[in-house]
Parts: structure tokens; sequence; C-alpha cells
């Protein structure tokens, strides 16, 4: 597979996905098979992707690799710069020693690490809401699916590559809720406030009206609670804030996997 560039269109809005294959020609085998290329010409097919995204409403980059161990010239990372994320593989859980692996890059944006479908059964649901990335990790089998898109997540909050103020102008807390069987109820509580049920939109959106006028300051708490036509209950709590930078709740040691240069690394411990 090659490096492609993909852009989904809604109404007037222009959402871009780039593929980034980095993968060795001719494929090799464990363990030659650790680091990632891409070559001169691949590089600028990539820039080219990377300019064609800036009419988009946001863009998300893919690929197998991390950029830590992803051998290029000039660095992959600055290409990837503008976009929203980098989902990746290939490190996944590092053996089970890490459940989670995510990071933000110099630049402001995400790059997060998934874990295998083969062993670990996880993949993602993400979705873009008015400009703004959420994402949830989820293990095959688990439902019902909860995807609160606004107010955002604060561990996740891209200063730079989101418009935030939208989200103390909205009207409506908005979630994403879906399952094998029919979703019955979707109940929200912010802080330690009353419970109230979500009104069903349209496919997997439910929404609540709301006031982030009084919640302007410091960080809050939404709770989500959904249940299936078969009784399955999904609950999902998590920060938000309305001001400020994001929450860092991130791994150290999964956040040095994948900010370090790796492949440098290596050549200099070769060298020496």
């Amino acid at each position: 597979m090659h490096s492609y560039h993909y852009v989904h269109r809604v109404d007037e809005d222009r959402f871009s996905f780039i593929a980034a294959d980095t993968t060795l020609v001719p494929g090799l085998r464990r363990p030659f098979n650790f680091f990632g290329y891409v070559t001169e010409d691949g590089v600028e097919t990539l820039k080219t992707f990377a300019d064609e995204s800036k009419s988009s409403n946001g863009t998300v980059w893919f690929g197998h690799y991390p950029t830590s161990i992803i051998v290029s010239s000039p660095g992959i990372r600055s290409v990837m710069s503008s976009g929203l994320a980098y989902m990746c593989g290939h490190l996944h859980t590092l053996g089970g020693m890490l459940d989670r692996m995510y990071t933000f890059h110099k630049s402001g944006n995400l790059e997060l690490e998934l874990a295998d479908w083969k062993d670990n059964r996880r993949y993602r649901v993400a979705a873009v809401d008015h400009g703004l990335f959420s994402f949830t990790d989820v293990e095959f089998g688990q439902w019902p699916i909860i995807l609160v898109t606004n107010p955002k997540d604060a561990r996740y909050k891209m200063p730079y590559h989101e418009p935030l103020a939208r989200m103390n102008s909205s009207t409506h807390i908005r979630i994403l809720s879906f399952s094998a069987a029919k979703i019955l109820s979707v109940k929200v509580q912010v802080d330690d406030g009353q419970w109230s049920e979500a009104v069903h939109s349209s496919g997997p959106l439910y929404v609540l009206e709301w006031q982030p006028e009084k919640l302007v300051t410091g960080v809050h708490t939404i709770n989500v609670n959904a249940e299936d036509a078969d009784g399955r209950l999904g609950s999902v709590s998590q920060k938000f804030s309305l001001d400020g930078l994001p929450l860092q709740e991130f791994s150290l040691f999964g956040r040095m996997l994948l900010m370090t240069n790796i492949c440098l690394l290596v050549s200099l411990i070769i060298c020496h």
C-alpha cells in the first residue's frame, strides 16, 4: 500500500485523512522490520498531501509506525505538524507494559498509539465535532460505546489546532452512543448536579442543553451513563475545562517512547 490522501465531505465541510506508508520495500520479517522508512520521494508526496489538506476543516494522519522509529529526512513530524493527530500502531502495548500510549508533540498535535487487534481486540472510535477531535479506545464486545464530543476531554485539548472557544458558545452537550442493540437511554451529569436524560438527535448522536457560561473557570467533570435494549450498561467520566491548557495525564514512559528520536539514538550507539 502507498501513501494516499482521502477527503471526506459533509455538506460544505471537508475532512482530510492522510495515510503515511512507512513500510520497508521489500518488506522484511522480524526483527528487521522494527523501524519504518520514508524515501525522499515519499516525504515529498506527504508534503504535497499536507499542503492539500490545509483547505480542510481538520486533518487526521495515520500509519503503522510511531514517528519515533520512522527514518526520514526531513523529520516526518514536521510534515504532520499541521494535523490534529497521528494514529499509529506497531508498539501497541509494548508487550502489555503500557495499556495506552499517547503524547503531544512540540507542534501541539497528538500522537496516539493503539493496542493491537490480534491479542487485545482493541479498536478506536474517533470523531470531529465542530473542529474538535475526540476519540475513545474500545475493547471488542464492549457495549454500549460512549464518546463525549462536546465538551471535549481536557486531556486531549489542542489549543493551536482546534477552535476550543466553540465549547464556550455551544448550546448543547453532544454525545455519540451506540451498541449492538438499540440504545434505550443516555443520561448525563455535570459535576455533582442532577442526572438529566439526553435527547436522541439522529444516528448515534444524543444532545442535552447546557449553560457553559456557568462553567467557564476551573476543571469540571461530565458523567455519562448509557443503557441498551439488551440491558448492557456503559459509563464514562471525564474532565473538561473551558479555559486553560490541557491536563497532562499521559504515561511518562509512553510519552518518552513516542517523542524520543529512537532512530537517532540507535545510530549514535552503533557509531560509537
